[in-house]
């Protein structure tokens, strides 16, 4: 497999392809979540969403994996209990990451990326909340973050930045694979 560190251009100095931005041709949910593993290996079948804003320019899709609701649940109880994966990935014109938002990563940088953080912090130790990193790479941004976002003490689930990072690149690679058949 390629690494890609821009559209088109490869590690090797090779050309190769990007992943497409027609989110139509993107893997579906279920195909995603393999990449993904145990982060969703007990979870409930995906929740799919495709967007496209403007066709080719920035697309995305989203999946959704959520925890299992017991059936003598009422409505909050639904609500808050927390656990659910929300997997976003967007193509689009990201290349340029702010300085102050990015971070080094030797995941990323394996695959020609960065992180980026709207908030700024990166701490891999820390729980996942609102400020989700995302994984940059060419024109593909990747994030993995954990709804609803206050859930995590009440689910006794963390998602860790480092774990949200891992699982980003690992789309990033399914992405291209999907790519690349």
């Amino acid at each position: 497999m390629h690494v890609v560190l821009a559209a088109g251009v490869c590690a090797l100095g090779a050309a190769c392809a990007a992943p497409a931005h027609d989110v139509t041709r993107w893997p579906s949910c279920d195909t995603l979540g393999e990449a993904l593993g145990p982060l969703v290996a007990e979870l409930e079948r995906p929740v799919t969403t495709r967007r496209q804003d403007d066709p080719g320019t920035h697309d995305a899709l989203e999946c959704r994996w959520a925890q299992p609701v017991p059936a003598d649940a009422d409505g909050l109880d639904a609500v808050l209990r927390g656990g659910d994966i929300r997997l976003t990935i967007e193509a689009g014109p990201f290349a340029r990451v702010p300085q102050r938002l990015r971070h080094d990563d030797p995941r990323a940088a394996a695959i020609g990326g960065v992180v980026q953080s709207d908030d700024g912090v990166f701490d891999p130790d820390a729980v996942v909340d609102v400020f989700a990193p995302r994984v940059v790479a060419g024109d593909i941004r990747v994030a993995v973050d954990q709804m609803p976002f206050t859930s995590a003490s009440q689910s006794g689930h963390r998602l860790t930045v480092d774990k949200a990072v891992a699982a980003a690149v690992d789309v990033h690679r399914a992405l291209r694979a999907h790519t690349d058949e």
